[in-house]
Order: C-alpha cells, then sequence, then structure tokens
C-alpha cells in the first residue's frame, strides 16, 4: 500500500475554525496515509494566531507525519467578480472562489479540495489515486444538476465541495484557471449564484470524471437530496456532507448523521463545545419534525407523535392520524 502523504485544501475562516478541525479530524483518523493539509489564507490573515496553532497541534495529534502548510493569497484579484448574494455584506465575500486559486497557488501533482461542512468517513487516499484517464478533476454530481445542466449546455455539473485536482495534469494543459474564470464573467456567462461552483463545471466542462455518489453524499435540503434526513442507510457515503442551511450544529439539521459531527469534534481542540449537542438532542426530544422514512413525516413533543401524515404513493392518498388515531386523508398532488 502506498503510504506517502496525500495533499487536501481547505479553505475557511476564523468563524469556521471548529467545523474545519472536525473536517480534518474526520480526514485523517479515516485516512491510510499521513495528510499534508493545505490551507488557502489572505496576505492579511483570517486567523487568530492562537487557532492555527490549535489546528497545527491537532494535525500532528492525529498522525505526527501529518503538517498544516498555508498558502497566501492576494484577495484583491477578485475585487471585479461577482458574489454570493448572501455574502456581498460580508469582509470575506469572495472567499468561496479562492478554491479556483488552488492550481495557481500549489505545486503538488494532486490535491483534494474539501468544504468544511462535511465529515469524512472513507479512506481519502482512495479517492486521491483514483484514475481520472484524460480528465483534469473529478467531483461528484450536485443534487440540483438537471437546471444547471441545461442552462450551461452541460453533460455534467458537479458539486463543489469535493473536488479531486490533477493539478500536474491541468499545467500540462497550459490551463490558467483564473484567467479562464476571468474571461468568463467578462463574457456574463455565469447565470447562478453559485460562482465557483459554475466556474469549476465551466472551465473543465469536458475534462471532469463524475465520481461515486459515495464521496460526496448530499444529505439534506435540497430538492434530490435525502429529505429531512432521511436515506438508504445500506448505500456506503464516504464522505457525508451538510448541504445548504442544514449544517450539524445548527438546531435546523434534520440530518441523521448529525451525531458523527460531534464524533469527531471531541478529537479536536474545539471539544468542550460538544455540550450543545446535548442541547440540540434536548430541544429535538420537546418538539421535532422528522422522516422516519420516505413516505412519512411526524410532529413529535415529549417524545410522543402527535401528528403523523404517511403516503400511500400507489393510491396517491395522504392520511394523516392525530396520536394514532386517523382524522383525514386527501389527494397526493402529483
Amino acid at each position: 500500500m502506498n503510504t506517502q502523504a496525500i495533499n487536501v485544501c481547505l479553505v475557511f475562516n476564523e468563524n469556521y475554525a471548529q467545523h474545519a478541525a472536525v473536517t480534518i479530524a474526520s480526514a485523517q483518523a479515516n485516512c491510510s496515509t499521513p495528510i499534508n493539509f493545505y490551507l488557502i489564507d489572505q496576505i492579511q490573515t483570517l486567523f487568530n494566531p492562537h487557532t492555527i496553532k490549535r489546528l497545527q497541534d491537532l494535525i500532528i495529534s492525529l498522525n505526527p507525519k501529518s503538517k498544516l502548510i498555508i498558502k497566501q493569497i492576494d484577495p484583491s484579484i477578485f475585487d471585479s467578480w461577482p458574489v454570493w448574494s448572501n455574502m456581498k455584506n460580508s469582509p470575506n465575500k469572495y472567499l468561496p472562489c479562492y478554491r479556483l486559486a488552488i492550481p495557481n497557488l500549489i505545486t503538488e501533482p494532486r490535491i483534494i479540495y474539501l468544504d468544511v461542512d462535511l465529515v469524512v468517513e472513507g479512506d481519502l487516499a482512495e479517492l486521491y489515486h483514483t484514475n481520472l484517464g484524460n480528465n483534469l478533476i473529478a467531483g461528484v454530481s450536485d443534487n440540483d444538476q438537471d437546471g444547471f445542466k441545461e442552462i450551461y449546455n452541460l453533460d455534467l455539473y458537479i458539486n463543489s465541495g469535493v473536488i479531486l485536482f490533477d493539478l500536474e495534469a491541468i499545467r500540462a494543459n497550459h490551463i490558467n484557471v483564473i484567467k479562464e474564470a476571468i474571461s468568463l464573467i467578462k463574457e456574463q456567462r455565469l447565470k447562478s449564484d453559485l460562482i465557483d461552483q459554475d466556474l469549476l463545471n465551466l472551465i473543465f466542462s469536458s475534462k471532469i470524471l463524475a465520481l461515486n455518489s459515495a464521496w460526496n453524499a448530499q444529505t439534506v435540503g435540497v430538492s434530490k437530496g435525502f429529505l429531512l434526513g432521511h436515506d438508504d442507510l445500506k448505500i456506503p457515503k464516504k464522505i457525508i456532507h451538510f448541504v445548504t442551511n442544514h449544517k450539524p450544529w445548527s438546531f435546523k439539521c434534520k440530518s441523521q448523521y448529525q451525531s458523527l459531527y460531534y464524533k469527531y469534534l471531541l478529537k479536536t481542540p474545539w471539544k468542550n463545545k460538544y455540550f450543545k449537542y446535548y442541547l440540540i438532542k434536548a430541544h429535538k426530544f420537546i418538539f421535532d419534525k422528522r422522516s422516519t422514512d420516505a413516505t412519512t413525516k411526524k410532529i413529535i413533543f415529549m417524545g410522543i407523535p402527535i401528528l403523523t401524515r404517511k403516503k400511500d404513493l400507489s393510491t396517491k392518498r395522504s392520511s394523516y392520524y392525530l396520536l394514532k388515531h386517523k382524522i383525514f386523508e386527501h389527494s397526493v398532488k402529483s
């Protein structure tokens, strides 16, 4: 087995340091090799020095051969770029686009980019050594890819939360991702708010390998995701990605994988935050909306299902129960 270190890149700011630590801890705990964790920072740093020290100590404690490597970027290169609408007033509004600079900043032959709202349960060395053939990057189809494929006339549209970059091949093909992105922006080719994701899909369009969905299982909050936390537990999930606003540290989270976040949080210097999990569990016990399977939703109060809705897909009817008593039914909208 290849025991040489693999390379992983993260992009986040001080506010997400705790969540990045969970991503780091889960990645290394399940990896068969050491990991070089690359962090893209600004020239005027995004971090408290104490935070960097905590992350360095965490990485070494997980594997003495692993390390944290910081690469600095000048954020002014993005000054004319559009931004996500919900980040317009943020001092770090261009942060999602920093992943586009990875091929310009990092000289390794390959690297895996990871968002920090995810938990790794598989061996990243397996993903790192994926045979890309003639492709330059690899990723998992976005849950809402159909609309994007249509508006951009693409055969594949991937989610940008987990990406394998073949940096050596990108350099060999003389692709400057930042310059390509600027050209696409000037041509007004972008049609959505997902700036970084759209750009990656457009720049690499015909050179993207579709990965098995296990490498980026997008769990809740989207039309084709595992709605309200329900999904088939038998389907392997090597990376669990808490997409949209259903983050595992949030009271809104409906994913049944929320506990995994707190499992790895205990391995980090932020383990004192674990108490919040008990608050979330208590909150959900008092009042919760839950899907127990693909056709059943319940409103639960103090552990008791008060109102239950069951869909019968064969008859296209929904039945409602107060406690265990059926109160009415109606036709399911097609």
